[in-house]
């Protein structure tokens, strides 16, 4: 890997400053493709703890970013945080830096992909990482109820930030 292979995107995360209190603060996503696969990582200079993943495309790779990052109690405020993102399938393709938005549990997913590092301006939508891994379940399996049995009703909300 060069460094010019590699993506550079400053991202908004939300977590702890330096006196211990939570806020938003500026950080950097870096990222590239190897093969088959996605890596990405935060950058050394941000405030988030260093930590990586890979997975077949950003969002996955990202899955693994934001896993770790919650650990340290970090979250990334951008549209693969949101809990009704998802990544790319055989049935609903999308780029290998997108993803698609499945807002609602009882349909298909909007017709229009949604850049994964792009900023979540409807901060109730951002999950954890848990939270989108239930949603995900009971859309696909309505009758698990996966996210309802935790979350209660769903709610709706309106999508912006289309590629």
């Amino acid at each position: 890997m060069t460094n010019e292979n590699v993506v550079r995107r400053d991202v908004l995360a939300y977590g702890p400053d330096g006196s211990g209190a939570k806020k938003i603060q500026l950080t950097q996503i870096e990222w590239y493709f190897s093969g088959n696969e996605i890596h990405a990582w935060t950058s050394a200079e941000g405030p988030c703890p260093r930590v990586g993943g890979a997975g077949p495309d950003l969002f996955c790779a990202l899955l693994g970013v934001r896993r770790q990052l919650a650990e340290a109690d970090w979250l990334l405020l951008i549209k693969a945080s949101r809990r009704d993102a998802w990544f790319s399938t055989k049935q609903y393709p999308a780029r290998r830096a997108g993803v698609r938005l499945y807002p609602n549990l009882d349909g298909p997913p909007l017709d229009d992909l949604v850049d994964a590092l792009a900023p979540e301006e409807d901060v109730t939508m951002l999950a954890s990482w848990e939270e989108q891994m239930l949603w995900r379940k009971q859309w696909k399996h309505p009758e698990s109820q996966a996210w309802t049995r935790v979350y209660g009703s769903p709610p709706t909300h309106r999508v912006t930030g289309q590629l």
